[in-house]
């Protein structure tokens, strides 16, 4: 999944079109928990960046297989 900053605040981009520098998350649990812990979103922009509580939003849930 790509994510642009919008006005300093990280911002969802789902369909690849936003401009300015992207930075690429997998969209599983796994990496997005280390992105927001270790500050991986403003070591990709080289800022300070504003992440908002709902950029994950809910947990997917997946068919047993």
């Amino acid at each position: 999944m790509r994510y642009v900053l919008v006005d300093g605040v990280v911002t969802r981009d789902a369909r690849r079109r936003l401009p300015g520098r992207g930075v690429w998350l997998h969209d599983d649990q796994k990496c997005r928990e280390p992105a927001l812990r270790k500050g991986g979103f403003a070591r990709g922009f080289r800022r300070r960046v504003s992440v908002p509580e709902d950029l994950f939003g809910p947990e997917p849930v997946r068919p047993e297989a």
